[in-house]
């Protein structure tokens, strides 16, 4: 049996699609056991995923833990997932570095928690938290460590010394969903509504581009940021923000937009970029991180546009070139599709002798 542990699926994150992933492509060949800190609220998650899969679950809280997110609930969370790491074959939330050595196989999403800054960590881990947590992290390699992307693998490697292979996330949405329709002159921005996601350019840009309809769709983790992105909003017309809305909602758009805008700078990959590559949007993204290296293969002008500044996102934005958007699918296929062929020449191979 191949245990698969994940804190929570009910954050219903870009790690959590991914592990719902995995569990679907491994269960075709194994048994499988998910092994995670609160019971999987499948109501929620089949609304806003579009998940919802069958397997033996192991859980030690009996309801929905991330729907009271506090440091108390946080704490107990971390000494709880640490308990079941015994039991785990794949860690899928590497990012929680604490444990980064706890399992056979750990999968890394994003920056871990002991190196990321303030700005860019989850609201739960406040300045305290984050302090005790850095004395605590002394990561040994003594598994297989896979990072989501290049550019995640460049700053392990560079801030705690650790190599990691590297398999680019998976297309979590049935790609038939994605089709390319009439598109309209819509400016779509797909991201959790949160601190370091920075927002404000979307509405610095929208403010100075006034003729063209600029979308944010999102689900909300921050609500006092959200409650100061609305108030700043309301002068301006060309702008809609959409919240914790289902999935087909951003299906939706994505299939209207011209052009997918992302914000935050040194994304460690943006799997919403992906996604809108193949609706057929044209990405322009910040000239940094894996968005810049890793999606656009640090090609300007070729999958999509990169920018250093506010001016330069929207010279592109008024002058973008959308014969580019058949380049823009062929490199997202090429990434997502390149995860199930990763796992059966690394993942697979390495199961068989466990």
């Amino acid at each position: 049996m191949l245990s698969i542990a994940i804190p929570s699926l009910n954050f219903c994150g870009g790690a959590e699609a991914v592990t719902l992933e995995l569990l679907k492509h491994l269960s075709d060949n194994h048994r499988i056991r998910l092994i995670t800190v609160d019971k999987p609220n499948w109501n929620k998650i089949r609304s806003i995923l579009n998940y919802e899969i069958k397997i033996e679950e192991v859980y030690k809280i009996d309801y929905d833990l991330t729907e009271h997110i506090n440091a108390i609930n946080i704490t107990r969370m971390i000494i709880a997932y640490n308990s079941l790491l015994d039991y785990a074959t794949i860690n899928m939330y590497g990012d929680l570095d604490l444990f980064i050595d706890r399992a056979k196989i750990t999968y890394i999403n994003g920056i871990p928690f002991s190196i990321i800054d303030e700005e860019r960590a989850p609201i739960y881990l406040n300045s305290i938290i984050r302090r005790v947590y850095k004395h605590l992290v002394k990561p040994k390699k003594n598994n297989i460590l896979i990072s989501n992307s290049f550019y995640t693998r460049s700053i392990i490697k560079e801030r705690l010394g650790l190599d990691s292979i590297v398999i680019h996330p998976p297309l979590t949405i049935d790609r038939s969903k994605l089709e390319s329709r009439e598109k309209e002159e819509i400016v779509l921005t797909v991201t959790r509504i949160a601190r370091g996601k920075k927002l404000e350019r979307v509405l610095e840009i929208a403010e100075r581009l006034k003729d063209t309809k600029f979308v944010i769709v999102g689900r909300v983790y921050d609500y006092p940021y959200y409650y100061k992105l609305l108030e700043k909003s309301k002068q301006i017309n060309n702008l809609t923000i959409i919240v914790n809305k289902p999935r087909d909602v951003m299906i939706e758009y994505m299939n209207k937009a011209k052009i997918l805008l992302h914000t935050m700078d040194y994304e460690t990959y943006g799997l919403s970029i992906i996604e809108g590559m193949i609706a057929k949007c044209i990405p322009i993204v910040p000239r940094n991180g894996g968005p810049w290296m890793d999606i656009l293969d640090s090609k300007n002008g070729v999958y999509g546009y990169a920018y250093n500044s506010i001016d330069e996102a929207i010279k592109y934005i008024e002058a973008v070139d959308y014969s580019i958007a058949d380049n823009a699918y062929t490199r997202a296929i090429q990434l997502s599709e390149e995860f199930y062929d990763m796992f059966r020449k690394v993942i697979d191979t390495y199961i068989t002798y466990i």
